[in-house]
């Protein structure tokens, strides 16, 4: 029998978050609306991260 090996790690979704108005979005686009700075994930920036191990 052949044993598989991994590692797991992890990465918050919020990492070098992007406020999602630099890709465009309006407060009426949002959940929270325009009063509330609104981050979305970088999964780009998750893979760097991750990568760098």
């Amino acid at each position: 029998m052949l044993a598989k090996v991994f590692e797991v790690v992890s990465v918050n979704c919020k990492v070098w978050c992007v406020p999602k108005e630099d890709i465009g979005l309006t407060g009426d686009e949002m959940i929270m609306g325009a009063e509330f700075m609104e981050p979305m994930c970088n999964p780009i920036a998750q893979a760097e991260i991750l990568n760098a191990e």
